[in-house]
């Protein structure tokens, strides 16, 4: 009996220690600057393509960056809803734009948009 619990107590020793070399989830420890601009619409058949320029930097060596761009619509009835279109991006030191295509009904109308950032995470350049 006793040995059991230098036994159980023993290995959660060893699952705490391990848990500091080991993590859980990955460190979300460094920034980014996001933003958005709407740089085009073009018409289609049933639909309208909205073209959004997203600007991303940082000043990180090297930092995987990702973000959602946040999307409201209103439909015919006068409804309103949002809708997520993710993306990601591997940046060192510096910035980059990347193109980011939304199809929107054409009975739809674009109310509102935000690009936010949901993580970001270095890495190793």
């Amino acid at each position: 009996m006793k040995r059991d619990r230098v036994r159980s107590r023993f290995a959660l020793i060893v699952v705490v220690a391990c848990a500091g070399f080991f993590p859980l989830h990955a460190q979300e420890d460094c920034k980014a600057t996001l933003s958005s601009q709407l740089r085009g619409t073009h018409e289609k058949d049933t639909v309208v393509r909205h073209v959004f320029k997203v600007d991303v930097s940082t000043s990180e060596a090297c930092a995987e960056i990702d973000f959602v761009l946040s999307t409201t619509e209103q439909l015919p009835s006068g409804e309103t809803k949002v809708f997520e279109t993710p993306g990601k991006v591997r940046l060192r030191s510096g910035s980059t734009s990347q193109k980011l295509n939304y199809d929107l009904k054409k009975a739809n109308k674009l109310v509102e948009w935000k690009i936010e950032q949901r993580r970001c995470t270095r890495c190793q350049p």
